[in-house]
């Protein structure tokens, strides 16, 4: 059985094989499910000439949903592979859960609630930012103590840079052209702050100008931001990623510099360390004659006699 599913598997023809075991006297089954959803997932067997007993577990079809009216003469019954129904409505999704039996009202309004949200988060990230910045280009002229980033040409340029954006005009054609006129004013500080209530006044007066303000293509808030964020601190190409790979360089040049003089060092160390040892040798023969030397005494005088003889 298990070679047979392996077969039926190798066919490549859409659907899977495979050996369960349901724990009975004769537990084996082989099952074949389809791997597409919906209706066009069903399958027909021949076990002409084979001796298998064949047992249908869920009938392929789609899911079927009555739209617009209990009546099906008056509704629209549509069709469903997925269990979702994503063009009977624009901008809605619906998926199908259950079967109810009954009619299902769904009701469409607009809300603030992810907007008030997503512009929320903005403004924390970009104080978090902000304080981060102002942290590590600090100068403490009291003590006469610079921060790491202390007028550093790239810290300043993200920090002019961002905020001219957040502080700048959007010619969209809309009426919405500013965070200003949103809710979203600048600190003296440089910080952010939001006005929710001015957020959702703006938002129920000109719903469509506040969308088009935050996410049209290319020209809206969120696109600008994106692309300039981008333009900052991208991985290729960005100022910052510049800045990096300029220290790097920087890093790998002095790198070089401390190898070459390490070699020479070493090179020097073993001049003197061998001139040492010479000096050693020779002290030390100089040493072995002087206790030569000094080990001489002084030979006795030698007395000749003259006998004379008469």
């Amino acid at each position: 059985m298990a070679d047979l599913a392996q077969q039926i598997n190798d066919l490549g023809a859409g659907v899977t094989a495979s050996v369960v075991s349901d724990g009975s006297s004769t537990p084996y089954r082989l099952v074949v499910a389809s791997n597409r959803a919906g209706r066009a997932g069903q399958m027909v067997f021949d076990a002409s000439g084979i001796d298998l007993d064949l047992q249908e577990t869920a009938q392929a079809q789609d899911a079927l949903l009555l739209y617009g009216s209990t009546d099906p003469a008056k509704g629209i019954l549509v069709a469903s592979s997925s269990n979702t129904f994503d063009t009977l409505l624009p901008g809605v999704t619906l998926q199908v859960k259950q079967a109810t039996g009954q009619a299902v009202t769904v009701t469409v309004d607009t809300t603030d609630t992810d907007l008030v949200a997503s512009v929320k988060t903005l403004v924390t990230n970009y104080n978090k930012f902000r304080d981060r910045l102002a942290e590590l280009t600090a100068y403490d002229s009291t003590n006469d103590k610079s921060s790491t980033l202390t007028g550093d040409a790239s810290a300043l340029r993200m920090d002019s840079d961002l905020s001219y954006l957040l502080s700048g005009q959007f010619n969209l054609g809309g009426a919405i052209q500013s965070l200003a006129e949103v809710g979203v004013t600048i600190n003296s500080d440089g910080t952010l702050e939001l006005d929710e209530d001015k957020l959702r006044a703006a938002y129920a007066a000109e719903p469509d100008a506040v969308t088009e303000f935050f996410s049209k293509d290319k020209v809206g808030f969120s696109a600008r931001l994106t692309a300039g964020i981008e333009q900052l601190a991208g991985e290729h190409g960005s100022l910052v990623s510049e800045r990096l790979s300029a220290i790097q360089s920087k890093i790998s040049a002095n790198q070089e510099r401390i190898d070459s003089m390490t070699a020479h060092l070493t090179n020097q160390r073993a001049r003197l360390l061998e001139q040492f040892y010479n000096l050693e040798t020779v002290i030390a023969k100089l040493q072995s004659n002087q206790s030569v030397l000094d080990a001489l005494q002084p030979l006795p005088s030698l007395v000749y006699q003259t006998q004379t003889t008469n």
